[in-house]
């Protein structure tokens, strides 16, 4: 994502979860787990107003996120702290 200029966020700049069934634990039992393979993410240029949070990345220990790289990111005032787990190679600039 590159050269983006946005109002307030209700959620954040960047969100990235690797387990894809999340949204269906409480709603049918799951008996499998799945998890996403997520590398090689750029997000730069971005000027926003209020967010929610900027980054929250969740990854799993098995398989983390790997290549993240943000930078010239722009906003007013951040609700919630970053939380950044099981990522490698991580880096805001």
């Amino acid at each position: 994502m590159r050269n983006v200029e946005a109002g307030d966020l209700k959620e954040g700049i960047l969100g990235i979860d690797t387990d894809v069934l999340y949204q269906w634990r409480d709603l049918v039992p799951t008996y499998e787990k799945r998890i996403t393979r997520i590398e090689s993410v750029h997000v730069e240029g971005i000027k926003v107003g209020k967010v929610g949070y900027v980054c929250r990345i969740s990854g799993d220990e098995r398989l983390p996120v790997s290549r993240v790289r943000m930078s010239g990111i722009d906003y007013e005032s951040a609700r919630e702290a970053n939380e950044v787990s099981n990522a490698h190679n991580f880096a805001v600039v």
